[in-house]
């Protein structure tokens, strides 16, 4: 289940955690628009999001640690089921601070299209204005499922509140930025985990952050799940995909 973003950090560490996973989920019904990020070897280390029949949304700090081989999309099953698709391309934010995780967005292009179904659709992006105090925002993952166990075959699911920005700056001690959301239960047995990184947050079927970081232990009660806001990134990511 999602622990704590896909790469939930500390506050005296400043290291995502690729690979992470959803903790206290459900299981998603299907995959939609969320697809998985392979290795050469085949191996799953981070999410990502399906914004164009060629184009996917994921955290720059994944892509700075791995060359993605391929996408799976179309398949609730990390490891099977649905499509395959090759990586032609992939920019990551030239701001991106692998010290902060300021920007920590990146786009990724396949060589063959996707093709949309019921079983795998663009998400539409979200508007600039994002309320707060919302209880129905949903973070999507195959992260870890509890911290030091093993990470879901089948796509989590969790409904996590936005919290207000003064709140995040206080709770992140001053890592928190005009780029960043932050969101979660904080209730110590829910968030994201290791292997939710580039996994999308979702308000009303739109999209609005990419899981970007948060506490060094899973779903940690003081530490708040943090994402990328794409309201902030948006004219980049226009910039790089026309989309």
């Amino acid at each position: 289940a999602l622990v704590a973003c896909a790469a939930a950090v500390p506050l005296n560490s400043t290291e995502p955690r690729i690979g992470a996973r959803i903790i206290g989920g459900y299981n998603a019904s299907d995959a939609k628009y969320v697809v998985s990020l392979h290795k050469f070897n085949g191996d799953f280390f981070c999410g990502g999001v399906i914004i164009h029949e060629k184009w996917v949304l994921t955290a720059a700090h994944c892509l700075k640690k791995y060359v993605v081989s391929f996408v799976r999309a179309g398949s609730i099953y990390r490891n099977k089921g649905g499509t395959r698709h090759l990586q032609e391309e992939f920019h990551c934010h030239e701001d991106y601070n692998d010290r902060t995780y300021d920007y920590d967005i990146a786009v990724l292009k396949v060589k063959q299209p996707f093709n949309f179904s019921k079983d795998a659709k663009p998400i539409t992006i979200g508007e600039v204005t994002l309320p707060t105090c919302y209880n129905g925002a949903v973070v999507s993952g195959w992260g870890l499922i509890k911290e030091n166990g093993t990470v879901s075959e089948i796509l989590q699911q969790l409904a996590v509140p936005i919290i207000m920005r003064p709140i995040c700056l206080d709770l992140l001690d001053g890592r928190f930025t005009d780029r960043m959301i932050c969101a979660g239960r904080r209730d110590g047995i829910s968030g994201i985990c290791n292997g939710d990184s580039g996994g999308p947050l979702v308000v009303n079927d739109k999209l609005v952050g990419i899981v970007s970081f948060g506490s060094n232990t899973c779903a940690h009660e003081s530490v708040p799940d943090v994402y990328t806001r794409i309201s902030a990134v948006r004219e980049w990511i226009q910039n790089k995909t026309g989309v």
